[in-house]
């Protein structure tokens, strides 16, 4: 079952609008609350559990006949959600992580953005873990909050980085700010550290925003 994107149907949403998916899902948009709804009525409170009925013929004919909503709506919504899932990224693939650092975690069993965050959720946590491995706190914090933002759709390590040197250290950071804002805050960081990079996009940001906002708070 995946923790790190599980999020409540009734929250679903805040995210069915023009600037946080891509056009091939805005049918959605007209009938997301009464979607969202009927399907969160009908006992379906999250999307691991969303994916579990509507996986099965005999439970996604059941809920079709008791919602009374036509099934494109609800196999467009679970390509919708497929298409957004978090993908764990292998740590060694993300270049801004230390090697040396890289090569402790896997012999600890932690190859990926997925199993880092589970193993050090928590302060207490990573502050153990920084005392057994000889691995700097402050270190293993980064890597821990870069993974945390790579749960966003289309954020990969470069942009991850850039939104935690910009103040922005996790998703929980993220969800409470507003696109304009945040796009003027990156850009000054840039603009005065003199950093050859370009900042996101306005649609990006809301878009991220967006799904900071339903993803479950993990670190």
């Amino acid at each position: 079952m995946n923790i790190f994107d599980n999020c409540l149907i009734s929250d679903l949403p805040i995210v069915l609008k023009e600037d946080s998916i891509l056009n091939r899902y805005y049918k959605l948009i007209p009938v997301s609350t009464e979607l969202c709804g009927l399907i969160n009525n009908y006992g379906i409170k999250d999307t691991n559990s969303f994916f579990e009925k509507i996986n099965s013929k005999y439970e996604l004919e059941k809920i079709v006949e008791k919602t009374n909503i036509n099934i494109e709506y609800f196999l467009l919504l679970k390509n919708m959600l497929v298409f957004y899932r978090f993908r764990t990224i292998k740590l060694n693939k993300i270049d801004s992580f230390n090697k040396k650092y890289i090569k402790i975690l896997e012999s600890a069993d932690i190859k990926d953005t997925g199993s880092l965050m589970n193993k050090c959720k928590i302060y207490r946590e990573r502050k153990k873990f920084s005392e057994l491995t000889g691995i700097d706190i402050e270190d293993i914090n980064k890597m821990v909050y870069i993974s945390d933002i790579m749960r966003l759709p289309g954020v990969k390590d470069i942009r991850a980085n850039l939104y935690y040197d910009a103040g922005f250290h996790n998703l929980k950071k993220i969800s409470e700010q507003n696109p304009l804002e945040m796009k003027d805050k990156i850009s000054k960081y840039i603009k005065d550290n003199n950093i050859h990079k370009s900042p996101p996009f306005q649609k990006e940001l809301t878009t991220q925003i967006a799904w900071a906002k339903i993803y479950p708070e993990i670190i």
